[in-house]
């Protein structure tokens, strides 16, 4: 769901599921250890920056976005389209689609934040995103990434 990830070369990878099943359950589904998904887990969910300045700003855009369209435009865009689609579509148009815009802007840039959540927390803990290999210890190539020999996808340590 939402929009692909991308490892630090560009490429579109498929991150690892951490979700709210036990850590001693992980081991069945990935090479990450439990202690290791355990604390990719309290990361995400008790990270630094929850709330950040740019969301709050885009929030604020499309709220006033959807206040113009609903209250300031209205009555032309409801003139305009009632002959059209009648009384009641034309207002429930001015009415939904902004807020249904809103809704999915907002959505894909908290998939975005979630996505680049997960990949700093795991490559900083020392595991692929992707597949969960242990990228420790694999040599740097000229760009600065290390190459997971399982999944392929490449990722810059972080400290």
């Amino acid at each position: 769901m939402g929009e692909p990830a991308v490892d630090d070369r560009g490429q579109r990878v498929k991150l690892v599921f951490v979700g709210g099943y036990p850590a001693r359950l992980w081991s069945r589904v990935s090479r990450m250890p439990p202690d290791v998904h355990r604390r990719l887990r309290e990361r995400m969910e008790h990270g630094t920056g929850s709330v950040t300045g740019p969301t709050v700003i885009m929030c604020i855009v499309l709220f006033g976005g959807w206040l113009v369209i609903a209250i300031g435009l209205r009555t032309p865009i409801v003139s305009t389209l009632k002959p059209i689609t009648g009384l009641f579509l034309a207002s429930m148009l001015t009415s939904l689609v902004p807020q249904l815009t809103a809704i999915a802007l907002l959505a894909l840039w908290g998939q975005r934040r979630f996505n680049r959540r997960l990949i700093d927390g795991a490559v900083s803990l020392g595991h692929c995103p992707s597949c969960g290999y242990m990228l420790k210890d694999l040599p740097i190539d000229r760009d600065g990434c290390a190459t997971c020999p399982e999944c392929g996808s490449a990722w810059r340590p972080r400290a």
